[in-house]
């Protein structure tokens, strides 16, 4: 027979594991709730960019070098050409016209806990 210290010792693991696990999970929830995600525009070359439909097109900058960025929501690829709304004015290019396009990407950012916990502390 086990004595109570060692039984003791035994459930104590199973404790400490699920509260590992408790305080981890809760980590991860924190930082996908808090802000940590953040929204990335990268401006990509039409050939790097193999299905343009399924991405979120928030710009495109043209051959001839002008920038446009697109008012919410954004571009939507139809057949060859992208059609948005650029100043509350309809606007369409075709793709062949496009040098680059700005394709709007989730990420997670490791700075934005550290930037907000900065924000909290007081002044000297």
């Amino acid at each position: 027979m086990k004595s109570p210290a060692v039984s003791l010792r035994l459930m104590k693991r199973p404790a400490r594991r699920q509260q590992a696990l408790a305080i981890a999970l809760t980590a991860a929830l924190f930082c996908l709730n808090s802000g940590c995600m953040v929204d990335k525009v990268k401006k990509l070359d039409v050939s790097k960019v193999a299905q343009p439909q399924q991405e979120h097109i928030v710009g495109v900058t043209t051959k001839s070098g002008e920038e446009v960025g697109f008012d919410p929501p954004g571009g939507r690829v139809n057949r060859d050409s992208i059609e948005a709304t650029v100043r509350s004015a309809p606007y369409t290019i075709a793709m062949g016209d496009v040098q680059r396009l700005w394709v709007e990407q989730l990420g997670v950012s490791a700075r934005a806990p550290l930037d907000s916990l900065w924000v909290l502390q007081p002044r000297r």
